[in-house]
């Protein structure tokens, strides 16, 4: 799905442009949270970690690390912040592992 430029002119913005609110109620949204469920769902995790609040924060972080790299001439912060996740996964997916119902195969 190609990235589109939000509107952030304020209170006049043309008909054409997509708001944030087209954005966070439109088809994209509906599909991460769908996804966020599937994956929390069988874990029980959604009743701490609300899907649709995990949509935000993933988006959210997605936007500040974009934005910092155009900021920061040297984004190599950013890119360790990107390791550490990647470091950190295996530990979410033995977590994952351990909080699934003894019925449900990996």
């Amino acid at each position: 799905m190609p990235a589109r430029k939000l509107a952030s002119r304020g209170a006049g913005s043309s008909g054409n442009e997509i708001t944030w609110r087209q954005t966070t109620s439109g088809a994209a949204f509906t599909t991460l949270q769908t996804a966020a469920e599937r994956v929390l769902d069988p874990t029980g995790l959604s009743g701490i970690v609300p899907p649709r609040q995990l949509v935000f924060a993933a988006v959210t972080f997605y936007l500040g690390a974009n934005l910092l790299t155009q900021l920061v001439p040297d984004s190599r912060e950013v890119e360790e912040i990107l390791e550490t996740g990647k470091r950190f996964a295996p530990l979410v997916d033995a977590f994952g592992g351990l909080l699934r119902a003894p019925d449900q195969a990996p």
